[in-house]
């Protein structure tokens, strides 16, 4: 049989033929429901140039200030790392700040992965800014503090915490 007598590779689609039934109606009556918001993690690093949820809302230009928390760095098998503070700017936001600042993200981009959302997600870190960008310094010291941990909520813990941080033994293979 040659290429033009094989039959297409057909994928089964996920929906039925109701759903894709009701979905039209639904577009047709203009009852559409509203796209999820996805929101980009975002790591403030103490030496770097985002060291505080009030530098990351100049660079990112974002409306309020981004709310910090506290999470884990995790490896790939949600094992902590270590402690980190993030915060998270909504895809307008997360544009505006790459076109200020040079960002590592994702898998070889230098990213780093962290529970977010209950779940791993790779964050960006703001490595440096780009030529001509500053940023104000916290004179008074009120927002400065996010840095170090101050006024940040905690994430909940990975599910599977780092080996040894509930007083197991460690034992490496």
């Amino acid at each position: 049989m040659n290429d033009a007598d094989e039959e297409p590779e057909v994928y089964p689609h996920p929906w039925t033929a109701e759903a894709w039934e009701r979905a039209g109606q639904a577009v047709l009556s203009g009852n559409i429901p509203p796209e999820p918001v996805i929101r980009f993690p975002v790591v403030l690093t103490p030496d770097g140039p985002i060291s505080s949820a009030s530098k990351l809302q100049q660079l990112a230009e974002t409306e309020s200030l981004p709310e910090a928390t506290v999470t884990s760095e995790v490896d790939i098998h949600d094992r902590e790392i270590s402690k980190v503070t993030i915060c998270s700017l909504e895809w307008d936001e997360w544009e505006r700040m790459g076109e200020k600042a040079h960002v590592s993200y994702g898998i070889g981009g230098g990213g780093m992965l962290v529970i977010f959302e209950g779940r791993q997600r790779y964050a960006g870190i703001v490595t440096a800014l780009k030529e001509g960008v500053t940023l104000e310094d916290e004179d008074d010291g009120g927002s400065a503090g996010e840095s170090r941990g101050e006024g940040v909520t905690e994430s909940p813990e990975p599910a599977n915490p780092k080996p040894g941080s509930d007083g197991e033994p460690v034992t490496e293979t």
